[in-house]
């Protein structure tokens, strides 16, 4: 079972857990001078802007380095998404959301060419290597309230990033060019956090319609060494980020 498959069955086992509990005599939207808690399922679908490209150099033989442009700084992947948690309403016009939240960033490229021996008139080779994130967050919004069916809110989460940099690959632009022994995959753990606003639309009782933005700090990505290089430096995107356009469906009960 894949990880993000693991935090599926987690966060559905969770809002099976938290619906058989909740006390069944609350309402299910705030009333006024009221306190309401209810249970909360979102799901996200949206459109993401990833930082994936990073000019540097790296040292394989020493004394020598090679750098390594960047062909484009962000790439647009599809991103999805579920959070599970509890919403509590203390007056008409306030509310909070908390609970825990995965997401998924589609796979994306990082490229560029490779001026070997760090001169630009040895940019032999172009190079390209894949890279993923998924995040498991705890998230929260504080929303407030128009007009009874319409709901802004801000919003935030801290959690982990499981990150992961693939399938290096070089590949000549002159017949006389030698590709190296590729770089080896490898997934890393960071800090990840984000910070975004948004609104959100009752189109009844139970179900809410939102769009909203996130700025997304997804931490670290980086390959492991080639086994032929007498360095143990290797390609690396430091404190990656991304901005987030989603789209959420939400189902309060």
């Amino acid at each position: 079972m894949s990880y993000v498959s693991r935090l599926v069955a987690i966060f559905i086992t969770l809002f099976v857990y938290q619906l058989s509990f909740s006390n069944s005599g609350l309402p299910s939207e705030q009333s006024k001078g009221t306190f309401s808690r209810n249970n909360v399922i979102t799901l996200s679908l949206g459109y993401d802007r990833i930082k994936a490209g990073e000019a540097q150099s790296v040292v394989l033989l020493p004394p020598f380095a090679n750098y390594y442009t960047a062909s484009s700084s962000r790439r647009s992947v599809i991103m999805g998404g579920l959070f599970v948690g509890k919403e509590y309403w203390k007056t008409p016009y306030w509310g909070l959301q908390i609970g825990l939240g995965g997401y998924l960033d589609a796979a994306t490229n990082v490229g560029g060419t490779i001026w070997q021996f760090g001169l630009p008139e040895f940019a032999n080779l172009n190079y390209n290597y894949r890279i993923q994130s998924e995040r498991l967050v705890v998230e929260g919004k504080v929303l407030t309230t128009l007009k009874q069916i319409i709901h802004p809110y801000l919003s935030g989460s801290l959690g982990i990033s499981r990150n992961k940099a693939y399938s290096y690959e070089e590949k000549p632009l002159f017949s006389e060019a030698m590709p190296m022994v590729a770089f080896a995959d490898n997934r890393q753990t960071s800090f990840t956090y984000s910070a975004g606003a948004g609104l959100e639309v009752a189109l009844c009782r139970f179900l809410r319609l939102g769009a909203g933005y996130q700025y997304v700090r997804l931490g670290d990505f980086s390959l492991n060494p080639s086994p032929v290089q007498e360095t143990g430096q290797s390609l690396s995107l430091s404190q990656a980020d991304s901005h987030e356009i989603r789209i959420q469906l939400s189902f309060v009960v």
